[in-house]
């Protein structure tokens, strides 16, 4: 007891460390191994981490039953994250983790129930983690490892293999019923599951688990189950118990439709995929080594056919006769009569007796007439007729003829034949399918029997008769008088006998071919011929369902290939001329060009004597990588690593909530003190997915840091940019990836074509709210354009292409967690007018203080928050965001005005403040280009969403400011008064966006005109 205590206790703190932060791999690996090893699944090459303990059996069941599901959800949701690449690149990745799920070793039975847990964890993560939910999506490469680990359970361990873990192990029958009824409910519904998770995110299902493939697997494996149960010798208790099971197996096989009434019509099917197999294994002959396991399998089948439900069995009994492969012509050969005899004799074993003679049959009797004669479809052909009538009348497995049933299926059958509703208004194939099975039954009684007499002087006959003489369609009129000429003949007595004529049934046409073919195949009858079965089924059937019969297919695909090298070559063969070596031998191949570069920039390889610097695994390593920035090893691998590493975290627990203000101001104080290439580019992607994976924490801690003295231009510029691309990453507006190019193979080498990237997107937000500009100007022109008739007309002949740069510029993104019209005005814009507002106060305040000064201070200084250079930026970035929170329920009341406010009046200090003639005053039309163009942002996304109405009457005030000051603008540039570095980038489109501006203010102002004198 106290072993047993001491390994509880063992599995308990490893399960307690595993969802702990693990220090290194030697920890994990001794932390994973423990289990692992007390349960034999241990690979040999990781022995040193496992235990000298050897549990007794009855603690390894209770480890695989209570403690593997536990240890599997911890895997998921604490190591799998953190540690997949890790142990990727150890090696290990399959020898722990895999392990966990898909057991390698699977020659005894309790490894299934690992797998029979891993299926219940699985599919239960996917449940529980909807894609609607925050911090409920699953990482990405939670994602993948799940859908690859059920991809291998269904190939490797078949409901056969998870029967046989469950019910050959020495487990309770409690605990045996628990383990099966989930293990039936997750075979079943993992396809649904699946789909509905990934459809939701709009990505491809796995191939091994599309319906289409997986019920195949699962319908042969379930076939091979029954099989293998059937061959067993057990009591009658442990019968009973294995039918329950596979009662219960076959069940929700019905319920997801795996049993469709026309098996044909649908894309699978149960007996589709396996009847086949069934017949072979049904049909042996008697004087075969396996005829005592045929009889077995059929004996197990009809019993669990009886253990489920009457409706459950129609609705088989329904999809096995849609599925049947007979003929459906009336062809009295021989090779004819025997497929349907050897039909009927499949049913027979797969179903039992169809006979109306005992009350044990009774409801198997109801079904068949329900579903072949009673019911009103049409589908089934005539050789299901044939089948039928065979199959009841017992001349499958005997040579005397099954008159009570017979006679009772003809009273049925003639009972709808004679029908006046059914002869008026039933289809020509209906007809010719009720006929066929009539004529059918009444070839099996003797001539002038009492039972054909009795159904000639049926009174419902002999008007049916008359009904069918006065039918309009030929061909059913003539059905009708054949029926009543064949039972005429079989009853006479004395010679006399009904007939219509020669020419009633020679000739073509008016279905005189049917009624000759009809009359000649009831002159013998199908029951008669002998039963043949084909020569080779009394082979023994390989059963290539079971999966589980094999090792892992990765082990067999090695197997496979390992004699094919052995043989390409043989260093002994004498007829090899020389010594030249075979072209063939494998070798190590030589590193490629990108290899090379990757294992420059490693820096753990420049000096082998060096501690290799392990990449972070959680993000509090990361962090103090990055305050260790004196080492230059450290700070390239944290740089490396930090983008995967935070974009594997979001959404993933509170682990970047907690360290995202750390890294934001870790990633934003990092000096490039060893001039690492890529350095610049590798911190702004930091920053960049901090803002877009936690824009509540990073968003306001860039903004707070931005106004602060310490920071550089490049640190200042980095941080805009971060918030610029993180709010359209947030609004789906712009990828956070490098940029892609519609022809790889004609750009660049990689290196070249990377520095020419980074040297076109020094500036993305100031080239992002120009293309803006161009949208807005354009459409404002297009509209304009349409309200005179002579524009509109030649616009309409003309053949143009639509901008490429609109496309590109609103392509559509993947949804992202926290959308960014609901965190933009409290986390993005509001945050940051407010400290400018302050910060603009104080150093206004601090330029007073020393206006007398010798030395005064100057805010605007080089580098500073208010400088040319910094007010254009920061007038880009806003312009940026306005346009990615137009969907903002506090864009019209709030940010618009208040964003509005901050353009006009930077706009304006700038024109009337007259500064020396530096280098700095150049950008001053910039200041005004940029203010001006947020101003048209705001206004047009107000004119689109109110008509302008807000701004209209609850900021007259601003808007007529805003006209003024465009208006001022415009004027100059037509008298040609230019602002220094008129002809800068930002300047140079200045007079289009002022005259744009003009022309929406005085729209909005037109509009809104009569209610604001009224209001006032």
């Amino acid at each position: 007891m106290s072993k047993s205590s001491d390994i509880y206790t063992q599995l308990r703190q490893a399960r307690e460390q595993l969802a702990a932060p693990i220090p290194d791999v030697d920890t994990l690996l001794r932390l994973l191994c423990l289990p692992l090893d007390l349960l034999d699944l241990l690979d040999d090459s990781l022995k040193r981490y496992g235990s000298s303990t050897h549990p007794p059996p009855e603690v390894k069941r209770v480890i695989l039953v209570k403690w593997i599901p536990s240890l599997q959800s911890t895997i998921l949701e604490h190591i799998l994250v953190d540690w997949h690449d890790v142990l990727l690149q150890e090696g290990h990745l399959g020898q722990t983790i895999e392990q966990y799920f898909v057991p390698s070793t699977t020659s005894p039975p309790e490894h299934s129930l690992v797998a029979l847990s891993a299926y219940d964890v699985l599919l239960d993560t996917l449940s529980r983690h909807g894609p609607n939910k925050e911090y409920r999506i699953l990482p990405e490469i939670s994602i993948q490892f799940i859908l690859d680990m059920l991809c291998q359970l269904s190939a490797r361990y078949s409901v056969d293999g998870l029967h046989r873990g469950v019910f050959e192990g020495e487990l309770d029958e409690d605990t045996r019923d628990l383990l099966w009824r989930d293990c039936v409910k997750d075979l079943v519904g993992a396809p649904t599951r699946v789909a509905n998770y990934v459809g939701a995110r709009g990505q491809r299902i796995p191939d091994p688990l599309l319906p289409m493939n997986y019920f195949e697997v699962l319908s042969r494996s379930s076939e091979a189950l029954v099989y293998r149960t059937s061959t067993g010798i057990q009591s009658q208790e442990e019968i009973a118990l294995l039918i329950d099971s596979l009662s219960l197996l076959l069940q929700k096989l019905l319920r997801v439709g795996l049993f469709p009434s026309d098996s044909r019509s649908q894309p699978y099917s149960f007996f589709g995929f396996t009847l086949q197999t069934m017949e072979r294994r049904l049909l042996m002959p008697p004087e075969s080594e396996l005829a005592a396991a045929s009889l077995s399998y059929s004996f197990l089948w009809q019993r669990l056919l009886g253990a489920i439900t009457v409706m459950d069995t129609q609705q088989v009994l329904r999809s096995c006769l849609s599925c049947l492969d007979v003929t459906s012509t009336l062809s009295p050969s021989l090779a004819a009569r025997q497929s349907v005899k050897r039909t009927s004799f499949l049913l027979y074993r797969l179903f039992g007796a169809l006979s109306r003679s005992s009350e044990s049959y009774k409801e198997r009797w109801e079904s068949v007439i329900g579903l072949t004669i009673s019911s009103t479809r049409s589908e089934w052909n005539l050789g299901i007729a044939r089948v039928v009538i065979c199959w009841a009348s017992g001349m499958v497995n005997n040579s005397t003829v099954d008159a009570e049933s017979i006679e009772s299926l003809a009273q049925a059958v003639l009972e709808i034949w004679s029908d006046l509703v059914f002869i008026k208004h039933s289809t020509r194939s209906r007809h010719e399918y009720m006929t066929t099975m009539l004529l059918l039954a009444i070839s099996y009684f003797p001539p002038r029997s009492d039972e054909l007499v009795s159904l000639s002087r049926n009174l419902a006959f002999l008007q049916s008769v008359t009904a069918y003489m006065e039918h309009p369609d030929p061909s059913i009129r003539r059905l009708g008088l054949l029926v009543a000429e064949v039972l005429s003949s079989a009853t006479a007595s004395d010679g006399k006998t009904l007939s219509f004529g020669i020419e009633m049934w020679e000739g073509d046409g008016e279905g005189k071919e049917f009624c000759r073919d009809l009359r000649t195949l009831i002159a013998q009858r199908d029951g008669d011929c002998g039963l043949v079965l084909a020569a080779d089924q009394s082979k023994p059937i390989e059963d290539v369902s079971s999966p589980q019969s094999t090792s892992g297919f990765h082990e067999a695909a090695g197997s496979a290939e390992q004699p094919a090298q052995k043989e390409s070559y043989d260093s002994d063969d004498e007829s090899l001329a020389g010594y030249d070596s075979p072209q063939n031998v494998s070798r190590a191949p030589s590193p490629t060009q990108e290899e090379l570069e990757e294992i420059e920039k490693d820096p753990t390889l420049n000096n082998p004597k060096k501690k290799k610097v392990p990449k972070p695994v959680y993000l509090a390593d990361l962090g103090k990588l990055l305050h260790d920035s004196k080492e230059l090893e450290k700070v390239q691998v944290a740089l490396s690593s930090a983008v995967d590493l935070i974009m594997r975290k979001k959404n993933y627990g509170t682990e970047l909530e907690e360290n995202a203000v750390d890294l934001t101001h870790s990633a934003i104080g990092l000096q490039d003190d060893f001039s690492l290439p890529e350095f610049e580019q590798q911190r702004q992607g930091m920053l960049i997915v901090l803002v877009a994976c936690c824009p509540r924490k990073a968003a306001p801690t860039i903004i707070e840091q931005f106004f602060n003295h310490q920071y550089s231009v490049t640190q200042r510029s980095t941080m805009l940019t971060a918030l610029a691309r993180g709010g359209r990453q947030l609004a789906g507006l712009d990828a956070l990836a490098s940029q892609q190019v519609a022809f790889p193979s004609k750009q660049l080498p990689s290196g070249k074509h990377a520095k020419l990237i980074a040297m076109d997107d020094e500036a993305p937000f100031q080239q992002t709210i120009e293309g803006i500009t161009r949208l807005v100007i354009d459409r404002q022109a297009g509209a304009a354009e349409r309200q005179v008739p002579a524009i509109a007309r030649e616009k309409q002949l003309r053949i143009s292409k639509p901008s490429r740069a609109v496309k590109e510029l609103h392509a559509p993104m993947v949804r992202t967690s926290t959308a960014f019209k609901d965190v933009a005005g409290e986390y993005f814009i509001m945050p940051f007018v407010n400290r400018f507002w302050l910060y603009l106060r104080d150093e206004q305040t601090r330029e007073q203080r020393t206006v007398f000064s010798a030395n005064r201070y100057r805010g605007a200084g080089t580098g500073m928050v208010l400088s040319p250079l910094m007010l254009g930026q920061i007038l880009a970035t806003l312009g940026v965001l306005m346009d990615a929170a137009r969907f903002s329920s506090t864009y019209l009341a709030i940010l618009g005005p208040e964003v509005l406010e901050l353009a006009v009046t930077t706009g304006s200090r700038v024109m009337t403040t007259a500064g020396p003639p530096d280098n700095e005053s150049k950008l001053q039309a910039d200041v005004v280009a940029y203010a001006a163009q947020v101003a048209l942002i705001i206004l047009d996304t107000s004119a689109e969403l109110d008509g302008g109405r807000t701004l209209a009457m609850d900021h007259a005030r601003v808007i007529i400011g805003v006209g003024e000051w465009a208006r001022t603008i415009f004027e100059n540039e037509e008298k040609g008064i230019r602002l220094e570095g008129a002809g800068s980038v930002g300047g140079s489109n200045l007079e289009r966006v002022a005259a744009s501006l003009v022309l929406r203010v005085h729209d909005i102002l037109d509009k809104w005109r009569g209610s604001m004198i009224s209001g006032m």
